[in-house]
């Protein structure tokens, strides 16, 4: 399925898309756009379906032909949800819901802004100045499989730890998911299968940083080591040196927590 042409399930997609993959949007190498302006990244328009939410994109031009280059896209996630959806005839919904009651995984819900979600907090922005100021409203069924749920930072890790341990992909499927994709002339990208893949001191280390409206997320995780740090913030954070991430405190952290390397 990875490797299959993402048209073979989604036939009504631009022929644009005919040689793109699953594997290209996990890998962020199709060529899907990111965000074009404020309207998009606050979107209020409610999607029941990621199949819906890909008209907010889908005719727009692809930035390079698939494989050839990286480029972040979390509409390219939305796209991959799209796909899941119409491979199981479930809507992505559904398909988070069964996926997490068959691993046992607590704590995870959909960041639905129509829902009374259990814990969930009210976000903020905190400008270049220091002030904070309350979000703006935003519906994220836009890009629900890119960045739409909500959980504690100890449920994420959790979460990671149950893929690093084998419960939830296979050992061939997972080595994949965590080795870095290369692009059709051979070049190494930052990321494998929805994951960033790099090295720490020595360590292979994988996940991501994350910055939407009302939430600063980054989780590091060492498979060798089997060691994670997650951190959630319920704000989203513009420093005024341009930084948009937890970057410094992950960083002090990992110095504090992981052994030395020898």
């Amino acid at each position: 399925m990875l490797d299959t042409p993402v048209k073979t399930y989604l036939a009504d997609l631009p022929a644009a898309y005919g040689s793109v993959t699953l594997r290209h949007l996990l890998s962020h190498q199709a060529g899907v756009r990111g965000y074009r302006d404020d309207a998009e990244v606050f979107s209020t328009v409610r999607y029941q379906t990621s199949r819906a939410a890909l008209r907010a994109f889908v005719n727009d031009p692809l930035l390079f032909e698939a494989g050839a280059q990286t480029a972040y896209s979390t509409f390219g996630f939305t796209m991959a949800g799209a796909v899941a959806e119409a491979a199981t005839q479930k809507t992505f919904q559904e398909i988070s819901r069964d996926f997490f009651r068959r691993f046992g995984i607590r704590g995870f819900d959909l960041d639905d802004p129509q829902a009374l979600v259990p814990g969930r907090v009210r976000g903020y922005l905190v400008k270049k100045e220091g002030e904070i100021a309350n979000t703006r409203a935003y519906d994220a069924s836009n890009k629900y499989p890119g960045g739409g749920f909500t959980a504690s930072a100890e449920d994420y890790l959790r979460f990671v730890m149950a893929v690093g341990s084998g419960r939830v992909l296979q050992p061939e499927a997972l080595r994949q998911t965590w080795t870095r994709q290369k692009t059709s002339d051979g070049r190494e990208s930052p990321f494998g299968l929805g994951w960033g893949v790099s090295q720490l001191e020595g360590r292979k280390m994988v996940g991501f940083n994350g910055l939407q409206p009302s939430t600063t997320a980054s989780i590091h995780y060492f498979p060798g080591e089997g060691v994670g740090i997650v951190l959630l913030c319920n704000a989203e954070i513009v420093h005024a040196e341009g930084d948009q991430d937890l970057s410094k405190l992950m960083a002090e952290l990992q110095a504090a927590l992981l052994p030395k390397p020898n």
